[in-house]
């Protein structure tokens, strides 16, 4: 069966500030709605977004979610997004930030700090009472601020910044119904997911990801299709599926040969047939429209 998952738009705010993220490594956006009913698309940004004010509806990895006036979300590179809907009133703040960016970040101080908080990876989003949010709007201003600053400290300033953020985050945070563990409270899902994330271009068997939890292939899809609704191989033949979109779209220069060895098929023709069954379309044929 086909996957009806066509590429990204580019026609919002978000999606036009690629160079400008690369470029300054973060950013901090205000945005006043989100594409109603937007191709599903692969996020190449950690992302921390706070609501002023309204509702938006989205699918975050192919579940639905809701962010709603003082609720803040913490969401890493490489889910699968949908935007959906927002209310008439919907305003939002995003800071956004490169993968690289991300990674030094971790290489700082914060790293000591980051090893005592075991999950900050807000779906769905964490609800701030009006001081908390107060405070958490006043340190996006501060990092806007921040931003706009041209000298070659910006960055240093911007982690220091963003340092505070996270850690007033992870302060405001409810006391989960289940005690954490030192690894986290992710679901079995989560952590398959995060695994596709990591591994996607090694494997796409359902058995490798099963052996990587200790878990039969059987046991393991049953347990995933029931925490999500969606089978462990469809979530990974969606996943490679828009990745191969986004290749194809975003890096015309690369050959379809190229393509498929970054996407982990053994030979072109296996993932020319992938694609096809997927969505109808050859790669070339998807490339040229």
């Amino acid at each position: 069966m086909k996957a009806n998952i066509p590429a990204r738009t580019d026609d919002h705010p978000l999606f036009q500030i690629d160079e400008q993220v690369e470029r300054q490594g973060l950013v901090v956006i205000d945005i006043t709605s989100q594409p109603q009913n937007n191709d599903p698309y692969i996020s190449p940004y950690v992302i921390v977004a706070l609501c002023q004010q309204g509702t938006a509806w989205s699918d975050y990895d192919m579940m639905p979610v809701e962010f709603h006036t003082h609720d803040m979300t913490f969401m890493h590179q490489g889910h699968i997004v949908k935007g959906k809907a927002t209310s008439p009133d919907y305003r939002a703040r995003f800071i956004v930030m490169s993968a690289g960016f991300f990674e030094r970040f971790k290489q700082t101080d914060f790293a000591r700090y980051h090893n005592h908080v075991p999950y900050y990876d807000d779906i769905p989003a964490c609800h701030l009472n009006d001081e908390q949010y107060r405070q958490m709007n006043e340190m996006f201003n501060v990092l806007q601020t921040v931003c706009m600053v041209g000298n070659r400290y910006r960055e240093e300033m911007a982690m220091s910044v963003l340092r505070t953020l996270v850690m007033l985050r992870y302060e405001f945070r409810p006391i989960p119904a289940v005690e954490q563990s030192e690894t986290g409270y992710h679901r079995l899902s989560d952590q398959f997911k995060e695994a596709v994330i990591k591994h996607f271009h090694e494997s796409h068997k359902v058995s490798f990801y099963a052996h990587l939890f200790s878990l039969s292939p059987k046991y393991f899809s049953t347990l995933i299709k029931a925490e999500t609704g969606i089978s462990a191989s469809e979530w990974i033949e969606n996943y490679v599926t828009l990745q191969a979109k986004t290749l194809l779209t975003k890096h015309r220069n690369m050959s379809v040969q190229q393509t498929a060895e970054l996407l982990g098929f053994s030979e072109q023709a296996a993932f020319s047939r992938f694609f096809k069954h997927r969505t109808g379309l050859s790669p070339t044929e998807y490339r040229s429209q």
